[in-house]
């Protein structure tokens, strides 16, 4: 062929390709008859965004319509590119999207259905219908009539159901892309594929071909075939498949994610692949070594075998793939180090090893990758120094996009010449230790999009410099870093950011206005970073686009209005600040809203019954700890998909609505501390997934439900504490496998303890996870790092601890405070996992179970206040993990069993037993002999016991008919015998007025002689004589008193005295004085008396005065109270009050009753209740007694009528020897019309109760050690506080936390000399504190002020007036400079500066003085140098948190008493092992000392636990 003929061959064909592909631009018009068809096509079709406007009947030549391509001969329509542009894409690994953009994409989708018109278009050869969506509707079946076609793309279109076999007849078919369809598309073999003799693509990916187990013969039989894509089709590859395939022009396969892969089938197959250039075999389980297959497959451009399980170090020959552009292996096991061959890939231009078990340095061979776009080598133990990010500047520092180094262990300062990697678009390196400054030149990085730099120890500050140029960035991630955000108030920054995430950065106070800007913002975390301020109006505009938000813990106030309608589901977190008002109105596709921790104020029905245009969304609801008030509303039908309710620490009131039973899905309720009552709803049996329920400190009553165990099978956490529920504890609680905590203490339970109670599967295992692990031990809800975290209060250890991170991990079992009886069961012994177990405040009986060292994971035991017996088992000295005991006040015997862990525990723990040996002071051995305490017990008590019972018997009988049967029966006698008894009562009413003004307030004894009936015999020698003539009486009782008055106890005439006086006079007289209403006197008071004479072994004194009472008076008032020392009485109370029918006034005070119980409390033993019989009683004074034990429980049987005395006054205050155990819980008394609480000079624990709020009429309260304290905490008091708070001249302690105070702190607070306490955290205070407001505090021991933007300004040389021992200034402003003052305080043993901007080496005398440190806190500063080896810390139990500072250097060496240590953070370098395996002094402090140390130890549990309650007046208090 000549050189014209060629020309003219290449000319004739240049000109049918370009007609062939004309699109719509031909001169040809297309067909009527087809332009037809496609209008019927499209009246099929939805189009939401207008994309076939242009399909009409104005414009009739459809070759000019929108996707359509016509042949430019005959104006056939040749072609359809109806696709849609794909939503998801597949390569936005990185991308955060943009939500303007994604919906856009999603209402330009075609749908409908397809309409068998385009049978018409004859020539159609080109049909893509992709990334639309036909809502799930099958594959016309008429497709397989258009023969034509020979690129047929139905991709991620909606289609489902079996794929038509009929596509078999497109023998012209070049592409098959059936993918995406998510396995809704289906075949149930490949025979129709036979035919397809020219078919070169073929895509099912993602459809369900589990049943086509012939899929592989069928497309070894394809010829042509070329790319094969089948990933997500559930292969069936546990079938017979052939060792050897014949794709002999195969160049890209993906069958990713189909497993198992059997790896010996893989390797013949790989050998026979040798033409193959893509190959993904990511997801398919793949085990051992990286198959050896690939090494001759030279030609691989992209290799994909990520997401198995390959466990071998990476073979060398890899290395040696010239050619190859893509690696992925993340998410194996894969070993060893990277090898310094990876200089050979040449072309590599995206490298991903995240994921894996790799150790040592990169190398430095990477520089000569010049090609290199990509790398990912995160999550691999890499331990390298920051100089390896040099090692990317070498010649591909112009090429690279993506550097991910997260989480590599990699430490050191981040090179200052970042900005030079130009093309850098994403940089991840978060989760490391670099510290230092952020390079100012990563500002010059123009095209990075993402900087995730979160978790590491960067600090310094961050300026506009730093993103100068960054126009393009979208996602900055930089949270927990100690770094500092200084721009200017009007600074424009140059981007638009989707994701900015700063937790932990600390910020100027105020609300950042350059947010305004950012419209294209989805997720905002700005929580801990000190904002104080209100929340301007505008963002709560823009947050309408936010798919998170977290501003918590900050200090953000104002009232939040109704957040505007959120296009999409979305995250809101407020919680830790002062928001205040009412709730506010939330869109319905909100799923996780956190308002707890508030001041917010008012009821739930507008929150909740509101209605929305469509369904509520929410799945997380947490109001916890804020001022809400009212009924609990009854529409939780709204709220279907709820899993989380916190509503605790509130002051909801009314019943559990029954409609909570409409939540399902609900997983966690919280209702605790509330006034909620009634009984809880039988429908919340229908909420079967709940894992956590607390309804504790309510006032719930009724039986414990037993539809719990049958339904709520999930549970593991149930708190039913202090309310008022009865009856016995259902055996259905047994079913309960996977409970994990089970508190019913403080209830009103009866009856034995069942014994199934020993099937708790989870307490019986070491370690329960409950189904929902993560992060060793956290149970959360939340679809978000840093959201709601699940938490549960838990009684151990006499303390109320609350758990979360590590919730899943504990065990307990809290049955307190009932009226429990029974024997303890022996099948508790099978709770092997149990950590603590209470079971006091009951009525147990029998012996502790002798197995009870199986029990070995036991950390706290409490068994004390029952009526066990026997001796303690010696198997209890096993539990080596014990750390709590208590035995005290049982019935039981012998010997203490010896070891190490028993007695080094304080003999209160066994109090109140006849027990013997160490720790208690009674030796068990006499003579050599053991004591038989069993034998000692028959004798002494059965014949007291029998003769009390017997006398009382005699004298009832006696006094009743002696005295009242006369009366009765003789009119006669009647009358003489009442006017003597008047006579009688002016006479000693006389007597003891003349006796109180001449013996000057003196006691005036007198009696008349007793006879010698029992019920009258005082004592053998203490009998006085009745003198008729009017004789002064003797004493007579002097001999047989020790260290008494002799003139205490005299007798008098009959004629010369009354006993009874007026009310007057009662309180003008002596401690000893009694009050009558009346002349007349049952039999019963008379033996009541006389009864409780004879128990009295203090002075006779009060057995002539009783004696008095019996003959002459009925008993309204008993006041028998001694202050002076050596008059004061003594011995016991005897029950026989019981028969004193009116009594309303008894004063016990300023006695010494030697340290016996308060009667009631014999009720233990479930036989007297005395006290509780009293219900008259209007006045009980049992103060300064030497009374020991918990306050009767008995007094809420006491109802108080307001007839004339309104209130029941309880006086009992304690002296030094005094110790009161236990307050009655808060439904003991109702206590609602109490003006005074007077509970002073006790020792009294843990925290005020929040039902203390209720007390609308209180008036005065007094809970310290005198009259000169002021406690305004938590009253939501708000204003600045007085200048003239210096004129309070005699106050000892201010407490004024947790309020709204404003303003400065007055000058005239230092004037206060007697001052020793001051707390005002956690309030709005400012402005400057100098050393005026310290001037004349010379007694101040505790300054707490945390919380408060205040500025401490004191000179360097500055020596303060005081000795602190508590001083707490977390959040401050100080100086740079560490405060040299510190030194001269040798009394401190909490320090808290954490966050106060403290930049300097900490000098070495502050080291030696934090030796008598119990709580040390300098974290959150930017502390410098090396921590020397710490002295001996002198206190048992030791806390020190130095985290988020710069110390650095090797780890110091601490004391064995430090008990909690944070160093982390810092700049620390070295090896563990001389802080591990150091030397170190192993003794505690068993018993530390009292003084100052129990100062702290009282007070140190209210410092940072600062509940906000509400008074009863709502209205804002003004001071």
């Amino acid at each position: 062929m000549n050189m014209f003929t060629r020309a003219a061959v290449v000319l004739f064909l240049v000109y049918l390709i370009t007609a062939t592909t004309s699109n719509g631009n031909s001169s040809m018009s297309c067909l009527e008859n087809e332009r037809q068809a496609l209008l019927r096509f499209k009246n099929d079709l939805t189009d939401y965004s207008g994309r076939l406007s242009s399909w009409n009947i104005v414009h009739n030549d459809c070759c000019y319509w929108a996707g359509v391509v016509c042949h430019s001969f005959n104006g056939h329509v040749f072609e359809l590119h109806l696709q849609n542009g794909d939503c998801n894409p597949s390569n936005s690994d990185h991308s955060y999207g943009d939500p303007e953009t994604y919906m856009a994409c999603e209402k330009n989708k075609l749908g409908g259905k397809i309409n068998p018109s385009l049978l018409n278009l004859e020539q159609l050869s080109y049909l893509d219908l992709s990334h639309n969506d036909f809502g799930q509707i099958q594959i016309p079946s008429f497709i397989s009539s258009l023969r034509t076609l020979r690129y047929l793309n139905l991709s991620d279109a909606g289609f489902s159901g079996l794929i038509p076999p009929g596509l078999g007849n497109l023998s012209d078919l070049r592409t098959l892309d059936l993918g995406g369809s998510y396995n809704f598309l289906r075949a149930e073999n490949f025979r129709w594929l036979s035919d397809l003799f020219f078919l070169q693509h073929l895509d099912l990916s993602s459809a369900n071909l589990s049943q086509a187990s012939d899929w592989l013969q069928a497309t070894n039989m394809l010829p042509s075939l070329v790319d094969l894509r089948l990933s997500f089709c559930h292969l069936d590859l546990s079938v017979s498949l052939p060792n050897m395939v014949n794709f002999t022009r195969l160049a890209t396969l993906d069958i990713s994610y189909n497993l198992p892969f059997p790896s010996s089938l893989l390797s013949n197959w790989l050998s026979s692949l040798t033409g193959l250039c893509f190959l993904n075999l990511r997801g398919c389980d793949i085990s051992g070594p990286i198959p050896s297959g690939l090494e001759n497959m030279t030609s691989l451009t992209h290799v994909d075998l990520s997401d198995n399980n390959l466990s071998s170090s990476i073979p060398h020959w890899l290395y040696h793939f010239r050619g190859l552009n893509i690696l992925n292996l993340r998410f194996n096991h894969l070993r060893g180090s990277i090898s310094d061959d990876i200089g050979n890939m040449t072309s590599i231009i995206s490298i991903d090893m995240s994921s894996n078990e790799l150790e040592g340095r990169i190398p430095r061979s990477i520089q000569k990758l010049c090609s290199l776009e990509a790398i990912n080598l995160a999550g691999n133990r890499l331990s390298d120094t920051s100089d390896v990010l040099q090692m990317f500047f070498g010649c591909g520092v112009h090429s690279l996009r993506e550097l991910s180094l997260r989480n590599c262990s990699i430490s050191g300062p981040l090179p200052k010449s970042l900005g030079r990697l130009s093309s850098l678009e994403s940089l991840d390196l978060a989760d490391n230790q670099f510290n230092g400054t952020l390079p100012e030149s990563i500002g010059q990085l123009s095209k990075l999009e993402e900087l995730v730099i979160y978790s590491n120890t960067l600090e310094g500050v961050v300026s506009e410099v730093h993103f100068a140029n960054l126009s393009n960035l979208r996602v900055l991630h930089g949270d927990d870093n100690p770094l500092i955000l200084q721009v200017g108030a009007k600074w424009s920054p140059p981007f638009q950011i989707e994701m900015l995430r700063l937790r932990s950065w600390h910020w100027v106070s105020k609300f950042p206005n350059w947010l305004q800007e950012q419209q294209r913002l989805t997720e905002l975390d700005l929580s801990a970073t000190r904002i104080s301020d209100i929340v301007p109006t505008w963002f709560w505009n823009l947050s309408s686009p936010f798919d998170y938000l977290n501003l918590s813990y900050n200090q953000l106030h104002g009232v939040i209005p109704s957040i505007p309608k959120v296009d999409r589901l979305s995250v809101i977190y407020l919680n830790n600040n002062r928001f205040r008002g009412s709730l506010p109105g939330v869109s319905a596709n909100v799923t996780e809203l956190d308002l707890s921790r508030n001041w917010f104020t008012g009821g739930l029905s507008h929150f909740l019954c509101g209605s929305t245009d469509k369904p509520n969304q929410l799945e997380i609801l947490n109001l916890g700890d804020n001022l809400l008030s009212g009924d609990i509303p009854d529409c939780w039908m709204n709220w279907p998909l709820l899993r989380v309710v916190t509503l605790g620490n509130n002051n909801f009131k009314g019943n559990i609505p029954s409609s909570m039973g409409y939540l399902s899905y609900l997983q966690s309720l919280h209702l605790r501390n509330n006034s909620l009552n009634g009984e809880v709803p039988v429908t919340l049996q229908n909420c079967t997934e709940l894992v956590i329920i607390d309804l504790s400190e309510n006032e719930f009553c009724g039986s414990t439900t037993s539809w719990m165990g049958k339904g709520l099978l999930k549970l593991i956490s149930l708190d039913l504490r202090s309310n008022k529920f009865s009856g016995q504890i259902p055996s259905d609680i047994c079913h309960l496998h996977s409970l994990q905590i089970l508190d019913l203490a403080n209830n009103i339970l009866s009856g034995e303890i069942p014994r199934c109670m020993g099937n708790f599967t989870a307490m019986a295992t070491e370690i329960s996870n409950g189904g929902q692990i993560s992060n060793g031990g956290e149970l959360t809800y939340s679809r978000h790092r840093g959201g709601f975290l699940e938490d549960a209060y838990v009684v151990t250890k006499g303390s109320e601890l609350q758990y979360d991170a590590t919730l899943l991990l504990v065990t307990s079992m809290d049955l307190s405070s009932n009226n429990l009886s029974g024997e303890i069961p022996k099948e508790l012994t099978g709770l092997v996992g149990l950590r603590s177990l209470n079971l006091s405040g009951n009525c147990l009986t029998g012996m502790i179970p002798k197995k009870i060292d199986d029990m070995e994971l036991l950390e706290s035991l409490d068994l004390s206040r029952n009526q066990l017996l026997g001796e303690i088992p010696s198997s209890i000295s096993s539990l080596t993990f014990l750390s709590h005991l208590n035995l005290s006040f049982n019935n039981l015997s012998g010997r203490i069993p010896s070891s190490t862990q028993l007695q080094s525990f304080d003999a209160s723990c066994f109090i109140g037993n006849k027990l013997c040996g160490p720790p208690v002071s009674k030796n068990c051995t006499v003579d050599g002999i053991m004591p038989d305490n069993r034998n000692e017990e028959g004798k002494g008590d059965r014949p007291e016991v029998d003769w009390f019972y017997l006398c009382m018997a005699l004298g009832f009988a006696a006094g009743f008919w002696v005295v009242c049967g006369p009366v009765m029966f003789i009119q006669s006698w009647r009358h003489v015998y009442f006017h003597f008894l008047e006579i009688t009562w002016c006479r000693l009413r006389k007597t003891l007025i003349e006796d109180n003004t001449a013996r000057g307030r003196r006691n005036a004894l007198h009696t008349i002689c007793c006879s010698p009936a029992p019920v009258h015999q005082f004592s053998r020698d203490c009998c006085c004589c009745f003198s008729r003539e009017g004789r002064e009486a003797r004493d007579c009782c002097s001999s047989s008193l020790v260290g008494r008055s002799s003139a205490a106890v005299r007798c008098f005439s009959r004629e010369a005295r009354d006993c009874c006086s007026s009310s007057r006079i009662l309180q003008a007289a002596s401690p000893l004085g009694i009050l009558c209403t009346m002349i007349a006197v049952t039999g019963q008071e008379l033996s009541a008396i006389a009864s409780m004479a004879m128990s009295s072994n203090s002075s006779s004194r009060t057995r002539t005065a009783i004696a008095t009472v019996i003959l002459i008076i009925h008993m309204q008032a008993v006041r028998l109270r001694e202050p002076v020392r050596r008059t004061k009485l003594g011995g016991k109370m005897n029950l026989s009050l019981l028969n004193l029918e009116q009594l309303s006034y008894l004063d016990l005070s300023h006695n010494d009753f030697g340290g016996i119980q308060i009667p009631s409390f014999i009720s233990y033993l479930r036989t007297l209740r005395w006290l509780s019989s009293l219900t008259g009683l209007r006045f009980l004074n049992l103060q300064c007694c030497g009374l020991p034990g918990p306050v009767p429980s008995a007094l809420q049987n006491m109802t108080i009528y307001p007839t004339g005395c309104t209130i029941l006054e309880v006086l009992i205050h304690s002296t030094f020897v005094t110790t009161i155990y236990e307050v009655p819980s808060q439904r003991t008394l109702d206590m609602t019309s109490i003006i005074s609480i007077d509970m002073s000079m006790n020792e009294l624990e843990g925290r005020i109760p929040r039902s203390i709020q209720k007390l609308c009429s209180l008036e005065a309260i007094n809970l310290a050690d005198s009259l000169h304290d002021l406690d305004l905490r938590s009253s939501s008091i708000s204003g600045p506080l007085p200048r003239s708070l210096g004129r309070l001249s005699s106050l000892k302690s201010l407490n004024l936390a947790a309020n709204q105070f404003n303003g400065t702190l007055p000058e005239s607070i230092g004037q206060l000399s007697k001052f020793e306490g001051l707390w005002i955290s956690y309030n709005m205070l400012e402005g400057v504190v100098s050393e005026v407001h310290f001037a004349n505090l010379s007694n101040l021991r505790v300054f707490h002020g945390a919380d408060n933007p205040l500025i401490l300004q004191v000179s360097p040389k500055w020596s303060p007036p005081f000795q602190l021992e508590i001083l707490g200034l977390r959040s401050w402003h100080w100086g740079p400079k560490f405060p040299n003052w510190l030194q001269a305080q040798q009394r401190l043993t909490y320090l808290d500066l954490s966050s106060t901007g403290i930049s300097d080496i900490v000098s070495t005398w502050f080291w030696n003085l934090s030796s008598q440190f119990f709580y040390l806190n300098l974290s959150h500063n930017q502390l410098h140098g090396v921590i020397p080896f710490m002295q001996k810390v002198e206190l048992t139990y030791s806390m020190m948190y130095l985290s988020h500072n710069r110390f650095s250097g090797s780890l110091p060496r601490l004391s064995a008493n430090v008990h909690e240590l944070d160093l982390s953070q810092n700049w620390f370098t070295g090896s563990l092992s001389n802080f591990l395996c150091g030397n170190t002094e192993t003794k505690s402090i068993r018993n530390p000392s009292f003084g100052r140390k129990s100062f702290i130890r009282r007070y140190s549990r209210l410092l940072d636990e600062l509940a906000i309650a509400e008074s009863c007046n709502t209205g804002k208090q003004q001071f």
